[in-house]
């Protein structure tokens, strides 16, 4: 019978860490879904609690009005 250098015990505490890797960084990007799924002008009108515009520089100069409610308003062109 052949001996392999994972043996069974190793191989679950190996599959144990790496689920506990994995799902480390679920919970990280679950915390950080606000940083990933939003504006960073939404990010900035939530944290200071006021409105913020962000220009979008482009041939039609267009603005956006961010509430800290994450509503979006679009100004001009």
């Amino acid at each position: 019978m052949k001996e392999y250098w994972i043996t069974n015990s190793r191989f679950k505490i190996i599959l144990i860490v790496l689920f506990i890797m994995w799902l480390g960084v679920m919970v990280l990007f679950y915390l950080k879904t606000d940083e990933v799924t939003k504006n960073p002008c939404q990010i900035c009108a939530k944290q200071q609690g006021v409105n913020v515009i962000c220009s979008i520089w482009d041939s039609s100069g267009r603005q956006q009005i961010f509430s800290p409610d994450f509503k979006i308003f679009n100004t001009g062109g």
